[in-house]
C-alpha cells in the first residue's frame, strides 16, 4: 500500500477554484490526525492514529534507478 498526500499546489489550486476548505492549510490537520508517522510528530506529521506510516521497506532495482535519476536531476531524496 502506498500513502501519498499530493502536492500543496494541488490542494491550494482546488481551493482557488472555489472549493472552500480544500486548501493545504485546511487539509493538513486532517492528515496529521490520520497518521502515526514513524519519524514522530512534527509540523507536517502526526502520531495520534492507528494508521501507521512506515519508511518504504520494498527494494526494487528500478525504484533505486528512478530515485538516482531524480537526484541527478536535482530533486532531493
Amino acid at each position: 500500500m502506498i500513502y501519498m498526500r499530493g502536492q500543496v499546489s494541488d490542494y491550494d489550486g482546488w481551493r482557488d477554484m472555489g472549493n472552500t476548505g480544500w486548501g493545504w492549510a485546511d487539509v493538513l490537520p486532517y492528515f496529521k490526525k490520520l497518521e502515526d508517522q514513524y519519524t514522530g510528530a512534527d509540523n507536517f506529521h502526526g502520531t495520534v492514529s492507528e494508521w501507521r506510516v512506515e519508511k518504504q521497506c520494498l527494494s526494487w532495482s528500478i525504484l533505486d534507478a528512478y530515485c538516482g535519476a531524480a537526484q541527478q536531476a536535482g530533486i532531493a531524496k
